[in-house]
């Protein structure tokens, strides 16, 4: 009886020992489920942050996409509309020379045309003047053929040719600006040595020279060149001389406009 009352005394004690481990356990899962929870928050948390991030960085560079697409696309309208505009600007008798390319060129001073040029044959025999002076090297002619100038929407050209062969019923003559500019300068040159030697300038002479000034300063102001020249001594003040020598010019190809002109 003694044992009977112990076992179920003590059974009791077992089963609220066993339902506190019950209690127990749920308490403790509910801990677990609620780690586990937080487990999963977290990684979801930061799934979303780095998703928000990509999409921030693509919304970024798609905008700056569209920026560096604008500008190029801009920069290529502001190119395509300048070659235009400098097309338009061109003569349509461009094309009968080709395409001359630029090139930089040191100017230097070239003693056969800054120097005295007639030969003492040459000051005594002014008749043989064309034949010998040095300007002749660079001055082959002052007129072409032009081959059917009203494609380019010309009329009214020369006729008159040293060679008449090189001409049919639509060929005319005309002037290149640079032999006519060129032509007005060895003109100056000459007549220049010729008051040298005590010669005198006749009244055709006289407007020919006033003529070639014009034409020349027309041609001068046309180009308008914007090289900068450098003073052959800095020191002296106010004074200052420039030579024009050594400066740098960006220069049509000369050999090739030679070629072009004697085509």
């Amino acid at each position: 009886m003694a044992e009977d009352n112990q076992e179920k005394q003590f059974m009791p004690l077992m089963r609220d020992h066993d339902s506190d481990a019950d209690t127990l356990d749920e308490f403790t899962c509910q801990k677990c489920r609620h780690a586990g929870r937080q487990q999963t928050i977290w990684p979801a948390v930061g799934v979303k942050a780095i998703l928000i991030a990509l999409l921030a960085v693509a919304v970024v560079m798609t905008g700056l996409g569209i920026v560096a697409f604008a500008v190029v696309y801009q920069n290529s309208n502001h190119c395509d509309h300048s070659e235009r505009e400098s097309s338009a600007l061109n003569l349509p008798t461009d094309s009968l020379f080709g395409d001359i390319p630029w090139r930089r060129v040191i100017m230097e001073k070239d003693p056969r045309y800054h120097d005295p040029t007639l030969s003492e044959t040459d000051q005594g025999n002014m008749e043989r003047l064309n034949d010998t002076f040095i300007w002749s090297d660079i001055l082959p002619t002052t007129m072409i053929a032009v081959p059917d100038p009203s494609i380019y929407g010309l009329s009214g050209g020369g006729k008159v040719w040293e060679n008449p062969a090189d001409f049919d019923d639509k060929t005319e003559a005309r002037t290149v600006s640079v032999m006519h500019q060129l032509h007005c300068l060895a003109d100056f040159k000459k007549n220049f040595n010729n008051l040298r030697s005590g010669g005198a300038l006749s009244d055709g002479q006289y407007a020919h020279l006033t003529h070639c000034v014009e034409i020349v300063r027309r041609n001068v102001m046309c180009k308008a060149e914007l090289a900068l020249e450098r003073p052959n001594d800095p020191h002296i003040w106010p004074v200052q001389h420039v030579s024009g020598w050594g400066n740098a010019h960006v220069c049509r190809d000369w050999d090739q406009v030679m070629a072009a002109i004697k085509k």
